[in-house]
């Protein structure tokens, strides 16, 4: 009875160290610098459902100033997070409640938290699955949600797709407010399509577009190219990475930014390498330079970020 109590509850996470050199216009440039935490909670509820909550603790580095109007700063150590996962027939999944949800491979449609729905099924026997969704952003001063389909899994010999529709509740031309005021920086829908592919042994390229239809710069496209890959469980794995990203200003409802790496309306390349020094602790270090406010060419950001992940 005690080992099956205990089987019901799992704990996981990493803890990070993360140290960037930015020359980021308009900005803290040292308000990435942090030691940070995520941790997950899994709890069996029965052999359909999980429950599940996810807690972010972020702690600057001395000298470094938390600004709460950041809603990436605003990871404290509280549950964040808190959902729960079921299957149903054969194969059939559902997600309700408040996670992390992506659209598309990079989640450029799409990534970030969000309260909502999603639920997912096997149309193939290769494992291509039809999935709906309902989602509301949960950061502060979101005043929208949206909802649609995607498909994504195999089709064919080592090639995979993630496709999305994502249609709004405002109109084309209705303003979105948001923490800074308001502006119609979205559309009222929007799609991806993404694909990816092995080249050979050890390459895979990822591709995504993006499309809204905001009335200008309205589209996004990002493709990445991973050698190998460093595991957790392998010392001495590695993996090498090259992307370019070509963002719009409104080519997004609202993309992953990754740490603020990938902003929109940015055009230019990211190389990264990833390292495993010791079991269960990987080593990213990565360069960026690109094209901020790229109409306009206002500057050339140069990026060199590198941390370090114990998993746990």
């Amino acid at each position: 009875e005690n080992k099956s109590a205990i089987e019901r509850v799992n704990l996981h996470g990493f803890i990070r160290t993360q140290w960037d050199n930015d020359n980021i216009k308009g900005e803290n440039q040292r308000d990435r610098d942090r030691f940070y935490m995520n941790l997950y909670g899994d709890f069996k509820v029965s052999d359909q459902w999980t429950a599940r909550f996810q807690s972010e603790t972020n702690h600057r580095w001395s000298g470094n100033t938390y600004d709460p109007s950041k809603t990436h700063q605003k990871s404290d150590g509280t549950i964040q997070r808190i959902w729960v996962d079921g299957t149903y027939g054969k194969g059939g999944w559902i997600s309700i409640g408040r996670t992390w949800r992506g659209l598309g491979f990079q989640n450029v449609l799409q990534g970030g938290e969000t309260d909502g729905v999603q639920f997912g099924y096997p149309i193939t026997k290769q494992g291509l699955q039809v999935s709906g969704y309902y989602m509301a952003p949960s950061w502060e001063g979101a005043d929208y949600n949206f909802y649609g389909v995607a498909f994504f899994g195999p089709i064919g010999h080592n090639f995979d797709i993630n496709v999305a529709y994502a249609k709004l509740n405002k109109g084309k031309n209705e303003d979105l407010t948001t923490t800074s005021g308001s502006g119609n920086w979205i559309g009222s829908q929007g799609w991806v399509i993404s694909a990816a592919s092995n080249l050979g042994k050890n390459f895979r390229l990822i591709g995504d577009y993006v499309k809204t239809n905001h009335e200008g710069d309205n589209d996004s496209k990002a493709i990445r190219l991973n050698y190998k890959g460093a595991s957790p469980e392998h010392v001495g794995s590695f993996g090498l990475y090259a992307r370019y990203i070509d963002y719009g200003q409104y080519g997004m409802i609202g993309g992953d930014d990754e740490w603020g790496s990938l902003r929109k309306d940015s055009r230019g390349e990211i190389f990264g390498v990833t390292y495993t020094p010791w079991k269960n602790v990987v080593w990213e270090t990565l360069y960026e330079r690109a094209k901020t406010d790229r109409h306009t060419a206002e500057y050339t950001r140069n990026l060199f970020r590198t941390q370090m992940d114990f998993h746990f």
